[in-house]
């Protein structure tokens, strides 16, 4: 059950770079953690938007590094998930307005984003607690959609130490950027098109170099979902 309907990969710059499009990376240094998603599927965003990659020079940094050297300018863009991205330029002082981000599903990469990761095997002897548990999921969406002041609390009783004002933005942007979809918003949490998961699955695979392209059937079922009226989010 996919709970992000998008995927919040990219990259980011700052608004005076003048890198508004892929095209304008050509010849600039870009910075990743190690393992980073984003990085990892960048090959493929460069191949599907025409970009010669050769031409591009990636420094591995540790992921506290990433934002500050975009700021010092020690790099021309950075990659990353976007909302995350976005708090961590707050958290440096740094205005929403002076970082452009560059999303991967706006070009040409249409992905899921996050998902519920279930054993086969579990699900199958345990139906009804798969649906519940996917209900829970789609209640708390809910909650986190029309009382995002509530769950933040709710997190805050488990780390004190978070801010509140970071928090709902960092709940807005994921709404906005991968949650509350025009999808989602005509049918609901895992409204997924077969035809759309197999292209992205064909995309990461290629992304990743996997050696064999996962069926859909091998990581998606609807099979516990519970009533579609019950996955429906508030408008």
């Amino acid at each position: 059950m996919p709970n992000l309907d998008a995927a919040a990969t990219g990259l980011a710059t700052k608004a005076n770079s003048g890198i508004k499009a892929p095209s304008d990376l050509a010849g600039k240094t870009l910075a990743s953690p190690q393992g980073d998603g984003s990085r990892q599927l960048f090959p493929l965003f460069a191949r599907i938007n025409k970009l010669d990659e050769g031409s591009i020079k990636w420094i591995n940094v540790s992921p506290e590094l990433r934002e500050p050297m975009l700021i010092r300018d020690q790099v021309d863009a950075i990659s990353g998930d976007g909302p995350t991205i976005m708090l961590n330029m707050r958290a440096l002082k740094v205005r929403e307005s002076d970082i452009r981000i560059i999303r991967y599903v706006d070009y040409g990469l249409d992905l899921y984003g996050k998902a519920i990761v279930v054993r086969p095997e579990y699900a199958e002897k345990n139906p009804e607690v798969m649906r519940n548990f996917i209900r829970g999921v789609a209640h708390g969406m809910a909650g986190l959609i029309t009382h995002p002041d509530a769950a933040v609390a709710s997190v805050q009783k488990r780390d004190a130490l978070l801010q509140s004002d970071i928090e709902k933005a960092r709940i807005k942007m994921t709404l906005d950027w991968a949650i509350v979809t025009p999808n989602v918003l005509k049918n609901g949490l895992s409204g997924v098109d077969l035809a759309r998961l197999d292209r992205s699955l064909k995309q990461v695979a290629e992304g990743v170099q996997l050696k064999t392209v996962p069926a859909v059937s091998d990581v998606y079922t609807d099979r516990y979902l519970p009533a579609r009226d019950e996955l429906k989010i508030p408008q």
